[in-house]
């Protein structure tokens, strides 16, 4: 996946759902805010579940932002339990996935699809994300469940663009499709 680095390293948005990774584990986690010696997240969860991160362990955080979702590498500073808060050290870089590497597919034989169980349709689909239209109740920074002809799994939605009859999202895939 090509990376482009950016000059200023802009925060996640403010209460959105972001994604750690550390080594080969993945967890669910929100962002809370910035503090002028780091980022607070809220306590790490994997499948309902706390995780502890260690002091001073190296993570990978996914999170989108007011122009789309970014990688950052950064360390744990502070972690107590008690407070279910962890501190991270401002990332010095900010990546994000160039989302036109792939081709786009916009004519299918079954364009159905369900976000977070509600039925979806569509628009154009490609290994790294997909737009779609539906009237699924889903903002910005949220993490979804994506189910369709072409296989299912979770993303990001990186734009909710709302109308009367539903909205047109933009979603990220956390796993790329093989098509």
């Amino acid at each position: 996946m090509g990376l482009l680095t950016l000059r200023n390293v802009p925060a996640p948005l403010p209460n959105a759902d972001v994604q750690i990774r550390s080594g080969m584990n993945m967890y669910q986690s929100r962002f809370v805010r910035e503090d002028p010696a780091g980022w607070v997240i809220s306590e790490p969860l994997t499948r309902e579940k706390s995780a502890q991160l260690r002091l001073g362990e190296n993570v990978t955080l996914w999170a989108p932002t007011a122009n789309g979702l970014r990688r950052y590498d950064t360390r744990v500073l502070e972690n107590e339990p008690a407070s279910e808060r962890i501190l991270i050290a401002k990332p010095k870089r900010a990546k994000r996935a160039e989302r036109r590497q792939s081709k786009r597919v916009t004519t299918f034989e079954n364009p159905a699809a369900k976000i977070e169980g509600v039925d979806a349709m569509l628009l154009d689909i490609s290994q790294f994300g997909a737009r779609i239209f539906s009237s699924a109740s889903v903002r910005k920074g949220e993490r979804v469940r994506i189910d369709m002809a072409h296989g299912g799994g979770f993303g990001w939605v990186l734009e909710s663009r709302g109308g009367s009859k539903g909205s047109i999202l933009r979603v990220c895939f956390e796993e790329p499709l093989p098509l």
